[in-house]
């Protein structure tokens, strides 16, 4: 069996998070430019030690939000199909704030009418990629999550959704993209994801980055896999320890 370090045994408090400072507290916010989509904002807060500071920050003009305050959705979807590797669903755009393509998930803003987020989590998908899929567990979405805690008050969704690549609605089928939007859909395989967006990135004739959401999912399917294989050798090695001790206890 696997050895896990110490530290990973001990309760939380037992970790440094116990003697941590509490106690912030904002005080107020201050608009300081507002545009059509994005506002930015001067926080006055008060630290633990009660020192006044101020942070930047911003946050969407119109932000909506549905149940557990969520106000946008990530859509991490998969392409099943018969005779075929199953694939990540993912979309291609220019995204000028960094001067150059992005490969990531489909992604949007909540609208207040939607239902909850799995309603905006297969309207975007279908609207960026065309695809319809179904929520593949609907239990998923249980934590507060965070976009950019540093820079914004964002909560997204992520949301799983499978796609029956085989239905005749997902064969040929078109985006729906609104006015200024220009999206190619990217399928990638699951299996061997981080190195097929490495291989991307190293042969596109443009300058191509990696959404991290996308990276650390690439990176953790990466990982489990690391870890399994090691499990697998951790209990391949003491099961044949226990035999060779088996047999020299055996044998006269």
């Amino acid at each position: 069996m696997l050895n896990l370090q110490k530290s990973f045994l001990l309760p939380i408090s037992l970790r440094g998070l116990s003697n941590m400072p509490k106690g912030s507290v904002v005080e107020n916010i201050e608009v300081v430019h507002k545009g059509k989509w994005l506002e930015t904002h001067h926080i006055n807060y008060v630290d633990p030690h009660g020192n006044k500071r101020q942070w930047e920050a911003m946050s969407y003009v119109s932000r909506p939000e549905l149940s557990g305050g969520f106000d946008s959705v990530c859509v991490i979807a998969v392409l099943k199909r018969n005779l075929h590797h199953n694939c990540f669903v993912l979309v291609k755009q220019f995204r000028p704030p960094l001067g150059c393509y992005s490969i990531e998930f489909p992604a949007g803003l909540c609208d207040s009418d939607d239902a909850d987020v799995h309603t905006t989590a297969l309207r975007e998908l279908y609207e960026e990629t065309g695809y319809s899929g179904l929520i593949a567990d609907e239990t998923a979405i249980d934590l507060p999550t965070s976009l950019d805690p540093g820079t914004e008050n964002s909560r997204i969704a992520l949301v799983n959704v499978v796609i029956d690549g085989d239905d005749p609605k997902n064969v040929n089928c078109k985006q729906h993209l609104d006015d200024g939007e220009f999206i190619e859909v990217v399928l990638l395989p699951v299996r061997g994801l981080l190195d097929r967006l490495r291989k991307v990135v190293a042969e596109s004739a443009e300058k191509v980055v990696i959404d991290s959401r996308l990276y650390a999912l690439a990176m953790g399917l990466e990982m489990g896999i690391g870890l399994s294989t090691k499990k697998n050798i951790c209990e391949n090695t003491e099961a044949d320890t226990v035999t060779a001790e088996s047999a020299v206890y055996s044998n006269p």
